[in-house]
């Protein structure tokens, strides 16, 4: 079985894929979209920006965001 195959390509190229980072309470991150082979990893359909909106607001109202 080729390599490819086996593991997705960005693992199989050492030094490309980004460290793990810590992120503390309180702390702001700045988050972005995501690619893989120049292809969207989540297609934007009815579901998925259902589920978006309803984990922002679960996380907001946990946090007291308003």
């Amino acid at each position: 079985m080729p390599q490819s195959q086996t593991k997705p390509e960005f693992l199989s190229r050492p030094g490309r894929a980004s460290r793990a980072q810590q992120v503390l309470p309180g702390q702001v991150v700045f988050a972005t979209r995501r690619v893989l082979g120049r292809r969207f990893l989540l297609r934007p359909d009815r579901e998925l920006v259902w589920l978006v909106k309803y984990l922002l607001a679960v996380c907001a109202k946990r946090h007291g965001i308003e």
